[in-house]
C-alpha cells in the first residue's frame, strides 16, 4: 500500500507541475498585452494632450530621452507635450518586440513620428527602446531611448 500511496503521490506531484506551465505562458501572454494597451494609451495619451493620462502612465523618476540626446523628466515631457512645444502629430509603430523580465518590460519599436518641435515640423523614423516597470500593479514608463534609422 505504501508503493502505491508513492506512485500516486508521484503522479499527481508531476500532474500539477504540468498543469502550472500553461498558466505560466497565458501570464506571459497577459503581461505582453497589458503592456501593448499601455503603449496604445501613451499613444493616445501623447496625441491628445492629456496630461492626467500620462500622468498616470510615466514613472516619477521617467527619463525620456530623444534621437538629438535630449533628455526629459516626467514633469519635462507633460509640461513640453501641453504646451505644444512637442506637438505629435502622428505616431506610427511598425513593429514591436516585448520581453517581461519579471515585474519589468523592454520594449523595441520601430515607429514614423512626425510632430511640430518649437514650430518646425518633422517626420522621424525611429528604434526606441522603451523599459516599462509594474508598480503598485500598474505598468509605469520608467526609461525611453530612442535613435533614428539612417
Amino acid at each position: 500500500m505504501t508503493r502505491g500511496f508513492i506512485i500516486l503521490l508521484f503522479s499527481l506531484l508531476l500532474n500539477a507541475s504540468h498543469a502550472q506551465q500553461p498558466k505560466l505562458m497565458s501570464d506571459s501572454h497577459a503581461m505582453e498585452f497589458e503592456i501593448k494597451r499601455c503603449m496604445q494609451a501613451l499613444k493616445t495619451c501623447m496625441l491628445g494632450k492629456d496630461s492626467a493620462g500620462m500622468d498616470a502612465l510615466l514613472a516619477d523618476g521617467l527619463t525620456y530621452g530623444h534621437s538629438n540626446g535630449w533628455i526629459q523628466t516626467k514633469l519635462d515631457l507633460i509640461r513640453s507635450v501641453m504646451s505644444g512645444e512637442q506637438d505629435y502629430k502622428r505616431i506610427e509603430p511598425r513593429s514591436m518586440q516585448i520581453r517581461i523580465h519579471g515585474d519589468a518590460a523592454v520594449v523595441n519599436v520601430e515607429s514614423l513620428v512626425a510632430l511640430d518641435f518649437r514650430g518646425e515640423f518633422m517626420e522621424l523614423d525611429m528604434d526606441i527602446l522603451l523599459v516599462w516597470v509594474k508598480m503598485n500593479g500598474n505598468w509605469k514608463l520608467i526609461a525611453r531611448q530612442s535613435v533614428k534609422n539612417s
